[in-house]
């Protein structure tokens, strides 16, 4: 085969969104960093006037300290992980996946009451795990929840089984970002964008694996 048959390589960009430990640095791109600069990038795209910014963990975390130094907002954790806990989207009923979302978080309830709180996460897939966590919020009083998510609206499955396993697993392959906010019953909802990621990493698109995005 000639190399004019080659495919391009291209980067995993999944790995810096989600999947890679923090402390990893993959071609000398600090995973920590490249996290804290997307959420720096959603700060400064979509402000909100809250109270707290909060991570959903701990996927949410280096994202959401980029937001809360860059939009100056209290950065304070309203859910503690609980450690035996599986994922949320990996069983394959419904009815499974709801148990293990109530489980895998427990709230602060004294740190949200009356409170406007962002919310960041890494991705949204089926939405069982946010849908959940907003639920528990408004039951203990919070007055606002506005979500912010590291990472565009996921369409597609990956190729490589390490996101996503079927497209109909996707909301956004559905649903419009303004319905998945109704269905979410949220105050907004906000994506980053594929020039974030490109920005954050410090890689041009063009050498960015980004076919769950659809593109």
């Amino acid at each position: 085969m000639t190399q004019s048959h080659l495919q391009p390589i291209q980067f995993g960009t999944f790995e810096w969104i989600y999947t890679a430990y923090p402390t990893s640095i993959i071609d000398g791109k600090s995973v920590s960093e490249v996290r804290k600069s997307i959420g720096s990038f959603l700060a400064k795209k979509y402000p909100v006037k809250g109270d707290l910014v909060s991570p959903v963990p701990n996927s949410g975390r280096w994202h959401a300290i980029g937001y809360a130094r860059e939009s100056g907002i209290s950065y304070e954790e309203v859910f503690v992980r609980y450690d035996y806990s599986d994922r949320s989207f990996t069983p394959s009923k419904q009815e499974e996946r709801d148990k293990v979302a109530k489980m895998k978080l427990l709230p602060v309830v004294n740190s949200i009451k009356g409170k406007k709180i962002i919310l960041v996460d890494d991705s949204i897939v089926r939405g069982t795990q946010t849908l959940n966590q907003v639920n528990r919020l408004k039951e203990f009083g919070v007055e606002e929840v506005h979500i912010m998510i590291a990472c565009p609206p996921l369409m597609c499955a990956c190729k490589y089984g390490d996101t996503t396993k079927k497209d109909e697993d996707c909301i956004a392959k559905r649903l419009s970002v303004e319905k998945i906010r109704e269905k979410l019953d949220v105050d907004s909802l906000n994506y980053a964008d594929i020039s974030m990621l490109e920005e954050a990493i410090g890689i041009p698109k063009e050498k960015l694996c980004l076919t769950c995005w659809g593109h």
